[in-house]
């Protein structure tokens, strides 16, 4: 039986290439010989220790982790390594089953608005919501994307990403009146923390979906305050918006659903 190898025949054995074979070398795995030619050649111990290597790698254990593991080779330190290795996985799985929910929690809140009822004002009752906001005008939807990505970065610790929680907006007012495409503020709702900026009151709230472009939110707004006018209701707050299919969902347009909320007094 052969007793060294070339780097080349090392590579055909293991069935990977000659730069990760180098790699090994470089960060201190293995230590093949060197011929009078200069060449690389690999003894029976190199391919015991490569077994090894290569099985580790394939459990994701670093190159540096491998590296500590070899230099003190004995039972008591191969149990603690995979003891730390078995916690990792634990917390990996964890962080899978966590995303595995939230992705069914999205297919679920799909599911649910986009085939809502949209053009009809209905009387609702909702819970007590806490928000957190950056107050800034807002004339576009990119401003609102980027506001938006700074109040997760600034906020949110505990959700797996932004699509987790709904998000709305505030529109701007002058005069008693909603200026088009202007918001005054966009917000989040997160009832997982205790910090917050404002409140959306429990209670009576008028509620309408419209679907399709945001362009369409000053005549929502105005039509769901003269609803409530007409109708004996009084309200000390302006209407907002939730976005509850939009850009992080879809690129057509006519799919996006958004929700228009007054908070009212009978």
């Amino acid at each position: 039986m052969k007793k060294t190898f070339t780097i080349q025949e090392i590579a055909n054995l293991y069935n990977i290439g000659i730069d990760s074979i180098r790699y090994y070398e470089k960060k201190g795995l293995i230590s093949p010989e060197r011929g009078e030619n200069g060449y690389r050649y690999y003894s029976l111990d190199d391919i015991s220790r490569l077994n090894i290597i290569r099985d580790l790698l394939s459990l994701s254990f670093s190159t540096d982790q491998i590296k500590d593991y070899l230099s003190d080779f004995r039972l008591d330190h191969t149990i603690e390594i995979m003891d730390h290795e078995i916690s990792h996985i634990e917390k990996e799985l964890l962080n899978l089953k966590n995303k595995k929910v939230s992705l069914v929690n999205r297919i679920k809140h799909i599911n649910t608005y986009r085939n809502v009822e949209t053009d009809t004002i209905k009387h609702i009752q909702m819970p007590r919501r806490q928000c957190k906001e950056i107050e800034t005008r807002i004339n576009n939807d990119a401003e609102t994307d980027l506001v938006v990505k700074l109040l997760h970065r600034d906020n949110i610790k505990n959700v797996v990403s932004i699509g987790d929680l709904d998000t709305g907006a505030i529109p701007v007012l002058e005069h008693h009146k909603v200026v088009a495409n202007a918001f005054q503020s966009v917000f989040l709702i997160d009832n997982s923390d205790d910090k917050y900026d404002f409140i959306l009151e429990e209670g009576d709230y008028l509620s309408i979906f419209y679907r399709g472009s945001y362009s369409q939110s000053k005549s929502y707004f105005t039509f769901i305050r003269d609803y409530a006018l007409a109708n004996n209701y009084t309200f000390s707050n302006p209407p907002f918006e939730l976005y509850h299919i939009d850009n992080r969902y879809t690129d057509v347009e006519d799919e996006y659903i958004t929700e228009v909320q007054l908070h009212v007094i009978k």
